[in-house]
């Protein structure tokens, strides 16, 4: 069973209560249903982000990176989405995982 939850923007800061329950439909299983409590802490700046360098400048057909840095201070593995936005060649997304409470760093190449 996979569960996701959601948090909307407007959230107060603060330890939610939630009761989940999986109902097993016919209980053909024998399992019966399947009831969690679980415990949402909504709070702020949970990563941090930074982007060197800053300013590039570079020829045709002169290659240059990016390094991304998330800093994922929360308690789970969150995806990002690296796009940078312009010329058409740029228009690439690259997908990565920021693992719980680790700092990591991702190079984006830019042709």
């Amino acid at each position: 069973m996979k569960i996701k939850i959601t948090v909307p923007a407007y959230a107060q800061y603060g330890i939610y209560n939630l009761t989940i329950t999986a109902i097993n439909v016919g209980n053909y299983s024998r399992l019966g249903n399947i009831t969690v409590y679980a415990y949402v802490n909504v709070t702020p700046n949970v990563f941090g982000l930074s982007v060197t360098p800053t300013n590039i400048r570079s020829g045709i057909g002169q290659p240059t990176n990016l390094y991304i840095t998330i800093n994922n201070t929360g308690i789970s593995n969150d995806p990002f989405s690296i796009n940078v936005y312009g010329l058409p060649a740029w228009n690439v997304s690259d997908q990565v995982v920021a693992l719980h409470a680790t700092t990591s760093s991702y190079v984006y190449p830019v042709m």
